[in-house]
């Protein structure tokens, strides 16, 4: 179980915290406001592998987050604490399988999402210490440490400055982090090859708002993190840009832009403009992307290549006829290489789709949502796709009981002597069930098939609890 201990560990001192904040705080500190969510999940899935044995999953997940706000009870509502764990464990997973680093994530694994306290000493002022989200324009950071925010309330030209600092939790506690495998992809034999897993970073973000209809931000991002088998840390720097403005009502232009320092070049622009006229909505865009790889993962082989998009959508809602349709088109160049700004795409991607959603009387209220869509892929080893979805939803006899329904259908045809053209299907039949005003119950079962994969099949339940005190 990967770093399990430093999990407890971080648990129990915020466990401690609350404790200590509960004990040291004033007799009204009662007047608190607790909420509490959890979701319990259970998936058996059951399919023949290519040599003919059976895989047969059987994964139970138990989620909870627990939220106190207004902790000291006086009702500023100042200092508020968070928790969010989630248990997995495959009771299907052979017991050989069960130690072997590979399934680490699969049995008998706990991870620890949220443990932090945020506290507003003033109006302006934002703190958040432990593990926590950390928003900029680069992205939301999940991290262990501190952050601060400071923004003026009120006034036509609000400025704001953020910063953290602390430890990067998605890189260094992922089975994806490279720290932690060979070049095959595999967990080193030597556990001294990474012993240090602490992934630095720094973040500081700056920007204003004004009139409430225009906002500019800029932002910076510093990571290290130990290279395997040296005795040195990896220094990777990223700048980004953002910025929004409504310089008339129903139009809204958006930008932002990224720099990658391990290429040493933008590893994103985008340019997108929304235009809103009563019950349409059009919108156009711009965006270019460059994925970074790290060196020292077996996952660098795979993933998306650089690529360059236009795309377009029209939607309109049809109030009296309960019915909302959206229009989609694009275009892609994917690239080789580095794609220059003016640069022409290796190949080029075409597409449409179109989707509805409707809200229908019938003998029954039904809800109906569709869509189909198809891209083509003009080089000597692309072909066309399409794609079919339809999803339903309609209540039962028994008040806040509904039954659903979906049906997805993949075509490929690939324009290719030794690539054999070939479909796949997934059906999805369920229920769901309201309880009260705190509780939600979903059963499903899903069969998957192809023409080119072993079918397979999956019953899923899931049952959610939603309670404040």
């Amino acid at each position: 179980m990967q770093n399990l201990s430093s999990q407890r560990l971080l648990l129990f001192a915020i466990l401690l915290g609350l404790l200590f904040v509960q004990d040291s705080a004033l007799p009204e500190a009662e007047a608190a406001t607790v909420h509490v969510r959890t979701h319990t999940s259970v998936r058996a899935t059951q399919h023949l592998r290519s040599d003919t044995t059976l895989a047969a999953p059987r994964v139970f997940t138990q989620g909870m987050t627990l939220s106190a706000y207004d902790l000291r009870g006086d009702g500023s509502g100042d200092l508020m604490a968070r928790i969010q764990l989630r248990y997995v464990t495959d009771f299907g997973l052979a017991q050989r399988l069960r130690r072997d680093p590979l399934f680490d994530a699969r049995f008998n694994d706990i991870s620890l999402d949220l443990a932090h306290l945020r506290w507003h000493p003033t109006d302006s002022l934002r703190l958040v210490g432990g593990r926590h989200w950390a928003p900029s324009t680069l992205g939301l950071t999940d991290m262990d440490g501190i952050s601060v925010h400071w923004q003026l309330p009120d006034g036509d030209w609000r400025p704001f400055l953020g910063a953290a600092f602390g430890r990067d939790v998605q890189r260094g506690l992922t089975p994806f982090d490279p720290g932690h495998f060979d070049v095959q992809g595999l967990p080193p034999n030597d556990a001294g090859v990474a012993p240090d897993t602490w992934h630095l970073i720094g973040m500081g973000r700056a920007g204003v708002i004004a009139h409430d209809r225009h906002r500019v931000e800029l932002a910076a991002q510093q990571f290290r993190r130990p290279q395997a088998g040296l005795d040195r840390r990896v220094t990777t720097t990223r700048l980004g840009f953002s910025g929004s403005t409504t310089p008339v009502a129903p139009v809204t232009i958006t930008a932002a832009t990224s720099y990658h320092s391990t290429p040493n070049a933008l590893d994103r622009a985008h340019l997108a403009t929304a235009v809103r006229a009563g019950a349409q909505t059009f919108t156009v865009g711009f965006d270019q992307r460059r994925p970074v790889f790290d060196s020292a993962s077996i996952f660098n082989l795979f993933g998306a290549q650089p690529h360059r998009s236009a795309y377009g959508s029209a939607e309109r809602t049809f109030e009296p006829a309960s019915t909302r349709l959206q229009l989609r088109g694009w275009t892609r160049q994917y690239f080789d290489s580095d794609p220059g700004l003016f640069a022409t795409g290796d190949a080029l991607a075409l597409g449409a789709a179109l989707a509805g959603h409707h809200r229908l009387s019938l003998f029954i209220p039904l809800q109906v949502s569709w869509q189909v869509s198809g891209q083509t892929l003009t080089d000597g080893s692309g072909g066309d796709q399409y794609l079919a979805d339809l999803r339903l939803r309609a209540p039962v006899a028994v008040d806040g009981l509904y039954a659903t329904g979906r049906i997805l259908g993949l075509w490929a045809l690939p324009d290719h002597h030794r690539r054999q053209a070939g479909f796949a299907t997934t059906a999805v039949v369920g229920m769901e069930l309201a309880i009260a005003d705190w509780g939600r119950l979903a059963v499903s079962l899903e069969s998957r098939g192809g023409s080119l994969a072993t079918g397979n099949a999956a019953a899923f339940a899931h049952f959610e609890v939603d309670a404040w005190r």
